[in-house]
């Protein structure tokens, strides 16, 4: 399971819905706000704090735009040369590094002995 930041307001900037948790907020009035990033283009925005960061399966992430907007990682992966799409995503994403490893790490073939 890896942790996105239930946000529903898309990003001001690239209109992505993927968020991460990134820190606590607190103004000189003693109010709490949740600090999330973008997943996508990495705007930070403040937002009402919630008890904590719910998650979402690796399973229900959509790229948001792209060559496979729409798509799962598993649906992504199922098209041709979307595993090497994957990879390179993987090796130069920061944000979506851990997630599509995670997904990799899941799905890797097994290798006969």
């Amino acid at each position: 399971m890896t942790e996105f930041y239930d946000y529903d307001e898309p990003c001001h900037r690239c209109f992505a819905t993927a968020w991460e948790w990134i820190e606590v907020f607190e103004e000189r009035n003693g109010k709490i706000q949740d600090v999330v990033s973008c997943v996508f283009c990495g705007l930070r925005v403040r937002v009402k704090a919630t008890p904590r960061p719910k998650t979402c399966d690796v399973a229900e992430f959509r790229f948001q735009f792209g060559r496979f907007k729409g798509l799962t990682f598993a649906e992504a992966d199922a098209e041709p040369n979307g595993r090497r799409y994957l990879e390179v995503l993987r090796d130069t994403n920061e944000k979506l590094r851990d997630r599509i490893a995670a997904y990799l790490t899941l799905t890797e073939p097994e290798v006969a002995s």
